[in-house]
């Protein structure tokens, strides 16, 4: 499998996530991104990783950057409530089919999920807010 097949696959998986309207590879600023096209996801590369040992194929460890961003439209609601139940649909859509089963981005990677920490930010006087999520993809 190739790095780039990889991230399509991820991007495409992603670009199903309910309330998302903008989804990219080109990252933009939170502060650059107008209105109308939040909430914004835009997928970009991390660290790449290889393990080789003698008589097995190496190992590919591929980290993407996910950056999401929403603004509030209304002064009274604290913008990060509105990160909250779009990080728990973007972890459900890379949720595996079945607890045993492995997260495969339709046959694109032998694995992925979020790993690491979850960096949020709220602008409190733009109304905006900002998560970055840590997606770990093995591929063969």
């Amino acid at each position: 499998m190739s790095r780039e097949t990889a991230f399509t696959a991820l991007v495409t998986k992603l670009q199903g996530v309910a309330g998302v309207v903008t989804v990219s590879r080109k990252l933009d600023l939170l502060e650059n991104v107008p209105g109308p096209k939040l909430p914004a996801l835009y997928v970009t590369l991390g660290n790449q990783t290889v393990v080789t040992k003698v008589g097995f194929p190496p190992k590919r460890t591929l980290r993407a950057n996910v950056f999401l961003y929403v603004a509030a439209s209304d002064a009274t609601v604290a913008s990060g409530t509105l990160l909250n139940p779009l990080l728990d649909a973007i972890e459900a859509a890379l949720a595996p089919a079945a607890p045993q089963v492995q997260q495969t981005l339709g046959g694109a990677v032998a694995h992925a999920w979020i790993e690491g920490t979850i960096d949020v930010y709220e602008a409190v006087k733009t109304q905006r807010a900002a998560a970055l999520i840590p997606i770990t993809m093995l591929i063969p």
